[in-house]
């Protein structure tokens, strides 16, 4: 399982530096999904764009601080979901989103 930093975006963002400074979200996948790769999921109203592919997994994030990590330490910790290239099956995980790369786009720095 890898863990990717996401955005959710109306067009593509093209600018490493720009992209950066937006909020980021994670999820975590299996999946053959790669930075630039733009993702069209049901479950949202804008797409997911891949920005960055962590060099560590982690399971669980703080909505507070943002940290992410493998183990629940604090009561606002809760799991990161996982991101899963394909059709929404007629009965779907709580945790999984699923989405279809639509496009990869490539970020400047």
């Amino acid at each position: 399982m890898k863990t990717f930093d996401v955005l959710f975006v109306d067009e593509p963002v093209v600018d490493l530096k720009v992209a950066l400074a937006m909020k980021k979200y994670c999820f975590n996948s299996e999946d053959d999904i790669k930075v630039g790769d733009i993702i069209k999921c049901p479950a949202y109203k804008r797409n997911l764009q891949v920005i960055e592919e962590l060099s560590k997994s982690y399971l669980y994030f703080n909505f507070v601080s943002g940290i992410l990590k493998n183990k629940i330490d604090h009561p606002k910790d809760a799991a990161i979901k996982e991101l899963k290239l394909g059709p929404t099956p007629d009965i779907a995980a709580a945790f999984v989103v699923y989405g279809e790369r639509i496009a990869n786009v490539s970020l400047e720095s």
